[in-house]
């Protein structure tokens, strides 16, 4: 890994090279997007300030001892990529300075709520007076034309509001919320990434300056969509299932042999309880588990006979399979559901993941963090050619003030230590 580029491998596949996104963006669900699009080749400048510091830079994981904002875990993994600069947008001065970048921007990238970029002066009708094409993304929680475009949120309420923990959990249990903030990590960055590539091929055509909002709620309510076609239908909401479903059984997680309590992970926290997922589609797929169990007289029982059947008499059917599955490991009892076309995986913690071979090597990154720690960085899903994408470091906090404001705004050295000693560039 080269100390300049911070490059861990080399590649030529970069489609956005050469265009330059403004990033106002902060927490994770716009960070997130942005990243993509800084992993395509675009040139990503995060405005950030002392003023007001993204939170993610304080939330954590942190590094063991003494550690700075520029040592957060989740900052680092949600911001690879992208250039920081200081701007204090409270200045006048800095909002003449934002909209001077915004002139030579392709895309401005914003997750505000309510109307604080137009009170700052940069908001979509002000930046398209300096940039007649630009291209204006905003990732407000909510719509800015409803009732709640002045509510503000996090994952976690984003997820309660569009009915995302009303299908999650047990029927017995109140409404479930999911472990991680799912919709920052999945539905919200990339709705927003596609519109904005959308948007990039639209101004190839022709097209003036766009206005694309991407309501988190709304993308996160996307998730939702046979629950609210079923509830259109029929007029009834489905129940909390738990691990089962609503149409294949066996569809469950069950136990198997206990991982040891020893070795590297010992004391960790690291749970020893080991569980493999199941999900039976079809008969054939029932005929194979009950083989591969031991147990090919269950095919002949009535109570199993189809999915149907399965279904009314689950409770007893997933205690005999739980009764069955503690004779393996869960690697091997997956192993050896799959090779007879059933499928089925251990249920993986974080641990697990970063010690298999294959996908540390092809999905995880190990970085320098910029003031000496070491971490692991996702990496993204999409692999051009088959091969993963480079990684590039988080920046240090203002790390690229004055490499853009010399360069992008023409500014003398002089010009921009008097900006520091003003408060305008911190």
């Amino acid at each position: 890994m080269s100390d300049t580029g911070h490059m861990v491998e080399a590649s030529s596949w970069q489609p956005l090279a050469g265009v330059r996104v403004l990033d106002f963006t902060w927490m994770i669900a716009g960070p997130l997007g942005t990243r993509l699009l800084a992993t395509f080749g675009a040139e990503v400048i995060k405005v950030e300030s002392y003023h007001r510091v993204d939170r993610v830079r304080e939330t954590g994981p942190h590094p063991n001892g003494p550690w700075s904002i520029n040592e957060d875990g989740s900052f680092n993994d949600v911001n690879l990529g992208k250039k920081s600069i200081l701007l204090n947008l409270n200045f006048p001065e800095g909002q003449d300075l934002a909209r001077r970048l915004a002139a030579v921007s392709d895309i401005v990238a914003a997750n505000f709520t309510g109307d604080r970029l137009d009170r700052w002066h940069l908001g979509f009708a002000d930046l398209v007076k300096v940039r007649p094409d630009l291209i204006f993304l905003n990732m407000p929680v909510f719509a800015s034309t409803g009732p709640r475009r002045r509510w503000g949120g996090i994952g976690t309420h984003i997820n309660a509001l569009a009915g995302i923990n009303s299908v999650s959990g047990f029927s017995d249990d109140p409404p479930f919320g999911l472990g991680p903030l799912y919709p920052d990590f999945s539905s919200n960055p990339f709705h927003a990434v596609a519109a904005v590539l959308a948007a990039l091929i639209n101004r190839d055509r022709g097209a003036g300056a766009q206005f694309i909002e991407v309501s988190q709620y709304e993308s996160t309510a996307s998730i939702l969509g046979p629950t609210l076609l079923q509830y259109t239908a029929t007029g009834t909401l489905p129940p909390r299932l738990g691990n089962r479903s609503p149409r294949h059984c066996p569809h469950n997680v069950y136990p198997c042999q206990a991982a040891p309590a020893s070795g590297p992970t010992a004391g960790t926290g690291t749970p020893t309880d080991r569980w493999c997922a199941v999900a039976v589609a079809t008969d054939t797929e029932w005929a194979a588990l009950c083989v591969v169990l031991g147990h090919p007289e269950w095919r002949d029982d009535p109570r199993f006979a189809t999915a149907a059947a399965r279904r009314r008499h689950e409770d007893v059917l997933d205690a005999l399979i739980a009764a069955e599955t503690t004779r393996w490991s869960a690697e091997e009892l997956a192993a050896r559901l799959q090779a007879a076309g059933v499928p089925a995986a251990p249920v993986n913690h974080a641990g697990d993941l970063l010690a298999d071979p294959w996908y540390r090597a092809e999905y995880f990154h190990e970085l320098a963090g910029p003031e000496g720690c070491r971490f692991a960085a996702h990496g993204e899903p999409i692999r051009p050619f088959g091969r993963r994408q480079p990684v590039r470091r988080a920046p240090l906090m203002g790390e690229h003030t004055e490499e853009v404001c010399q360069h992008l705004l023409g500014l003398s050295p002089d010009e921009v230590n008097h900006l520091v000693a003003a408060g305008v560039l911190g």
